[in-house]
């Protein structure tokens, strides 16, 4: 078997020893193989997973059409660099690569409309938890709906590629340990009705992309470090029921825009760093911010 262009697309903590047309795994004195399923491998060899799913070759895998091969790249992509690969309670265990279709047997997967289209992912306070980052190979899994990972060891920033999910409605990464700037492009996002981001390490200011979430319900962003002003924008999001930004270093006064939004009872929950004699976020317009901190 011939596999041109080698490009491997996930970084492990196994020994990786590469050749002209196949990859070889180790860790310690298994054989990788022993445990994978026969499709994700060759002659004993794992087989590798490269960037264009044309050259993809999957020997137990016959008659994969393109979008079927991006969405196993992806979910293959995720299984990997989220580093709970083997193991009792890890997703190997779960069912993940045990197929050829993630919406056969892989658990926490959830395929809705019919097509083979993975529509939900809910892997949320896994033991042992998750860990590592999120792939930028997410954004094939055009259909994706729900993604739920909170209450896990997730870490790095979110990728710029996210962005390009637009069928997402729900992301819930809340109690990891994410970290970095938020990407502009969550502001492309916009059929996401509840964004939960709370609890982690994000730092840098709110992007005024958000203001583009015009179906969002709820934004969750509390117990991370972002600094700088809220931006007024939010104040346009007519739907909005929770904008919890409390445990934050944001600073200056709470926009009227988002005030005015509240007091006319199109926000429920407005919560911020406003409590105390001298508080981090001003929210001085009449009856404004629900909680203080």
């Amino acid at each position: 078997m011939m596999i041109r262009n080698l490009q491997t697309i996930f970084s492990l903590p196994w020994i990786l020893v590469l050749g002209f047309s196949r990859c070889e795994f180790a860790h310690g004195q298994v054989n990788l193989c022993d445990i994978m399923p026969d499709w994700m491998c060759y002659k004993g060899q794992v087989i590798p997973i490269i960037d264009n799913p044309t050259q993809w070759a999957i020997t137990n895998c016959p008659g994969l059409e393109i979008d079927d091969a991006m969405q196993l790249l992806a979910m293959a992509r995720l299984y990997f660099e989220t580093g709970n690969s083997f193991g009792e309670g890890s997703l190997h265990e779960a069912g993940w690569l045990s197929t050829c279709e993630p919406c056969v047997g892989w658990n926490g997967v959830f395929c809705e409309d019919g097509d083979g289209r993975v529509t939900r992912i809910l892997l949320q306070s896994k033991s042992p938890p998750l860990s590592g980052t999120l792939p930028t190979t997410l954004s094939h899994l055009t259909k994706l709906r729900d993604l739920t990972l909170f209450n896990n060891d997730l870490t790095g920033s979110l990728p710029t590629e996210i962005g390009l999910m637009h069928a997402l409605t729900g992301l819930n990464i809340r109690r990891n340990r994410f970290s970095g700037t938020l990407p502009d492009s969550l502001g492309d996002l916009t059929s996401l009705i509840d964004l939960a981001l709370s609890n982690n390490n994000f730092i840098g200011t709110l992007p005024t992309t958000l203001s583009n979430l015009y179906k969002a319900r709820e934004i969750a962003l509390y117990s991370n470090f972002f600094s700088g002003i809220v931006p007024s924008a939010l104040g346009v999001l007519s739907d909005l029921d929770f904008l919890l930004l409390h445990n934050n270093s944001l600073t200056g006064s709470m926009p009227q825009e988002i005030c005015e939004s509240q007091s006319n009872g199109k926000i429920l929950e407005l919560s911020a760093d406003c409590g105390g004699d001298n508080p981090n976020l001003l929210c001085s317009y009449p009856d404004c911010c629900t909680t203080c901190y």
